[in-house]
């Protein structure tokens, strides 16, 4: 399971937003590891939400990025996938 998100360039950091998680959001400096702070954040994201009961919605197929944003596919890790999906069906 992938989540997208939207790189943007912020001056000197580095925005990372995920249209399908309202509020989840990475900031970077250019020499960090983008993937993986946005995959830390998407992470705790994911997880508060279903430790507060909710279902956090599915991941779009698709995005639509314009101007000088950028995509990005965040990997959701397996165990959290199946906590997601066992969530949805419930739901």
């Amino acid at each position: 399971m992938h989540y997208p998100a939207i790189i943007t360039d912020e001056s000197t950091h580095i925005l990372v937003t995920f249209p399908d998680c309202p509020g989840c959001q990475a900031f970077a400096s250019v020499n960090d590891n983008i993937l993986e702070l946005a995959q830390g954040a998407l992470i705790e994201w994911l997880r508060d939400h279903l430790e507060d009961g909710g279902a956090p919605p599915q991941p779009s197929k698709e995005i639509t990025v314009s101007g000088a944003a950028r995509p990005l596919v965040v990997p959701v890790p397996d165990e959290l996938a199946r906590a997601l999906e066992a969530r949805w069906q419930w739901t």
